[in-house]
This record gives C-alpha cells, structure tokens and sequence, in this order.
C-alpha cells in the first residue's frame, strides 16, 4: 500500500479522512481485475514450474550438479515468494486497508517476505561466481565445485538471509492515522502493516541497508563478473585465431560451432544482467521514494507514481 499523506482535519468524516490521507479503499475495477489475471496467472505458471524444477532435481540423481543445487534453491524461494507474497498483494490491491490479520502475521508476512526477496537475491550471486569461476578459472572447478560446497553455499546464504530479515520482523508493526490529526484516537479502519510512519530514525536505515547490500552491490558484482568472463571469452577466441587455430579447414566447424556458442553465453550474461535490474529496480525505487520523501510533500504524481511502481515491484 502506498505511504499516507496526512493532511490537516477539515471538517470531514472518518470515510472522507481516510479517502484524503490514504488513497481510496478499493482500486478501481479497471486496475484490479487485468492486475489479479496477470498476477493469477504468474501464481499457478510460477507454483507448476517451479515444483517441477524441485521434483526433476530431487528424483534424479544426474540432475543434481553444483548449478542445479542453485537452481533448486532459487526454486524454493520463488515459491515462497509465490505463496507468502501475491495472495498478500492482491488483498492489498482489492482492499488496501484496514489490515485484519492483526501484529503476529504482520510481522511473519514481512519475515518471510524480506528473507525469500534476499535468498533469490544471494542465490542470483553464488550461481554467477560459480559461472566466473567455471569459465575463467576452469583449473580450479575441480577443486572448488562440489556437491557438498554446493550445500554449504546454500545454506549460509539462507542463514544471512534469515538474519538481515530480522530486523524487518521486529519494526514492522500495525500502524494507524489518528481522527482528528494529532488527537491521538487511533482509527481501527486506517490499519496498515508497515514500517514506523512516523519517523524515518528506524525505517531508513533498514530500507538503506537492504537497498545496498541486496540491490547495488549484487547488481555491481554481477555486471563485474560477467564482465571479467565476456573478456575471458573474447581473449580466448583471439588467442585461438593468432595460434592459427582457426585457419586449419578440418576445425572450421568446430571453430564455428564454438563462435555461436559464446554469442549464446554473451547473450545470455546480457540477459541476467538485465533480468535482474528490471527485476528488484521498481521495488528498490518504490522504497526509496516512501523512504525519502516526507509524507507531507506528496503529491498526486508522486502518488501515482508510487502506484506503479509498487504495481511492478
């Protein structure tokens, strides 16, 4: 739900004061209905999927390489994202407040949530540093690439995942708008589960720290791995035609097989790369906008831009 705007009491109901300080109850129909197809449709495509990555990887004991392992554990968070996160969205989009499943869920919901958006997150980063390692320090996957390194991997990005979520879980609370302003009479209908609204002393850092250390620096450090492996490619493909390699008749398609190969991988770092960004960007920006702008300055096009970028985070 989008951050309320407190605006002064005049004269105006509890319905009308609620209307002007946050947002209508119900989102027209003409928003909510194409909004609850597309997200239905993700739901069920994403839960098939996902469940068929699991079972494939846990019923074949060849499926069951390092990359899978990563693989099966960005599975499991997507279907948490899945179960915990749309069905909580699209009560929020047909009824934005009050919220009625009281501190206790408010507080797990967020757990959840915060700790399957990282673990996806973490998981994106270990698959791309066993890729950068796979392609330009070939010599050591030997060595490093293991089931049971694999494991571990896993696990401590559960574990980091769990404990940065934490701290959502114990600010995150029920918050309410007071009829009339500052008379301290909380109304029941205004509940929102939220960080603290009143002061950004508790809220920002913690969206600070999220933004950084799950959003900036795993983007950074996979446009540099992937960079590092685009130009290990490239020299590799330059060393092998300065050798001569390529100019000898019976390894042309080889040579021509492998030339299409590594525009497949260019591509399909490109892809990540993107993927990732257009993926977390609304979400990260909806949060920096309620973070950093204070809620007496709203206006209608902040509004409606924090609307759509919660629509696509």
């Amino acid at each position: 739900m989008e951050s309320p705007v407190l605006l002064p009491h005049i004269n105006m109901t509890e319905e009308e004061y609620l209307e002007v300080n946050m947002g209508p109850q119900q989102i027209t129909l003409v928003v909510v209905v194409p909004i609850t197809v597309v997200y239905g449709l993700i739901f069920v495509s994403g839960i098939i999927g996902n469940v068929i990555v699991c079972l494939v990887i846990t019923r074949n004991s060849h499926f069951q390489t390092p990359t899978n392992y990563y693989l099966f554990s960005l599975a499991i968070s997507d279907l948490l994202i899945l179960l915990f996160g749309i069905p909580n969205d699209l009560k929020l989009y047909w009824q934005q407040y009050p919220w009625q499943l009281g501190e206790t869920v408010c507080k797990l919901r967020a757990m959840v949530a915060e700790m399957t958006s990282y673990a996806s997150v973490l998981t994106i980063v270990a698959f791309t540093t066993e890729r950068y390692i796979a392609i330009c320090h070939p010599l050591s996957i030997q060595t490093l690439s293991s089931l049971s390194r694999a494991i571990k991997i896993i696990m401590s990005v559960w574990v980091v995942s769990c404990i940065s979520a934490v701290p959502f879980a114990i600010f995150i609370k029920v918050n309410y708008v007071d009829y009339p302003k500052g008379s301290g009479n909380n109304l029941e209908e205004s509940a929102f589960c939220a960080l603290p609204m009143e002061n950004n002393e508790v809220s920002l850092p913690l969206l600070q720290f999220s933004i950084f250390a799950f959003f900036i620096l795993p983007m950074s450090l996979i446009i540099i791995l992937y960079v590092k492996i685009g130009l290990t490619l490239r020299n590799s493909r330059f060393s092998r035609v300065s050798s001569g390699e390529s100019s000898k008749h019976s390894h042309s398609r080889i040579d021509s097989r492998k030339q299409l190969s590594r525009r497949s991988v260019h591509k399909m770092l490109v892809a990540v790369v993107i993927a990732f960004f257009l993926c977390w960007a609304p979400f990260h920006a909806q949060r920096l906008l309620v973070a950093y702008v204070h809620r007496e300055h709203w206006t209608m096009m902040l509004r409606t831009l924090n609307e759509i970028l919660y629509y696509f985070g």
